[in-house]
């Protein structure tokens, strides 16, 4: 063999073992599986009857990240993630790395996941995800040296707050009724300002403006409003001076004369 075909054997042998050393820290991590396409994060849309999510009967989060031969289990208190994590050979039971867990875990009434993991090797995972809203089932993506894996958890997370019922919408505002036009063609005169009131009789409100100041009718010819017109000394008139356009005023000691 001359000398050129010894230096490429030696690159050749290398290569192999730089290859061979980021595929056996990948497997500790769990992580050697087919990586997920981009964007593949799942979104689940969260249930509306649940507020609050909490994970179940359990002190730990366990993960496994498909086809891997490695489980990562980590601590985990309600919503909170970590502090600690490590990765476990599922033939074995043993464990392969320890790491140190951050982020925010859970985030209410969201249902996403976010957290990372920095592994004792150096090697840095950051895993976000969602949860299936009708069973709590969480399952994600792990992001780790710029490829992402899928990963499903083994437990689930249980609802501890039901959300309040939504209010149910307003009514639908009503137009106001149509003013009626007067019954047929009726006058009066208004010999003296008069106060105007929505009923006869003295029972009705008066009219005030927003200073509660009354409104009055000014004295002059006024469009009585039928079919009553005029009745125990009031009289049914059209009044453009308050909203409704017509109301009562007092016809009696010389207030109104009616022909």
């Amino acid at each position: 063999m001359n000398t050129c075909d010894k230096q490429r054997g030696k690159a050749t042998a290398n290569q192999k073992t730089l290859y061979a050393g980021s595929v056996l820290a990948l497997t500790a991590l769990g992580l050697l599986v087919a990586p997920a396409p981009a964007n593949a994060t799942p979104a689940f849309p969260l249930a509306p009857a649940c507020s609050a999510w909490t994970l179940e009967n359990s002190p730990v989060l366990v993960i496994e990240v498909a086809g891997s031969p490695n489980i990562v289990q980590l601590d985990w208190s309600g919503t909170r993630a970590g502090p600690g994590a490590k990765s476990i050979e599922k033939a074995t039971g043993n464990d392969v790395l320890s790491g140190n867990v951050s982020g925010p875990g859970l985030t209410n009434p969201s249902g996403k996941i976010d957290f990372t993991i920095n592994w004792s090797n150096g090697v840095q995972a950051h895993y976000t995800g969602g949860l299936d809203p009708e069973f709590g089932s969480a399952r994600g993506t792990a992001e780790t040296q710029g490829t992402n894996y899928d990963w499903v958890a083994h437990e689930h997370f249980t609802c501890t707050q039901q959300a309040p019922a939504p209010a149910p919408p307003p009514p639908p505002q009503q137009p106001p009724p149509p003013q009626q036009p007067p019954a047929q063609a009726k006058t009066a005169t208004v010999n003296k300002q008069d106060n105007i009131f929505n009923l006869p009789g003295g029972n009705g409100t008066e009219y005030k403006d927003a200073d509660g100041i009354p409104i009055f009718k000014p004295p002059g010819q006024v469009q009585l409003v039928g079919p009553e017109f005029c009745r125990d000394n009031w009289c049914h008139v059209v009044a453009p001076e308050v909203p409704p356009g017509q109301g009562w005023i007092y016809a009696g000691e010389g207030f109104v004369t009616v022909p």
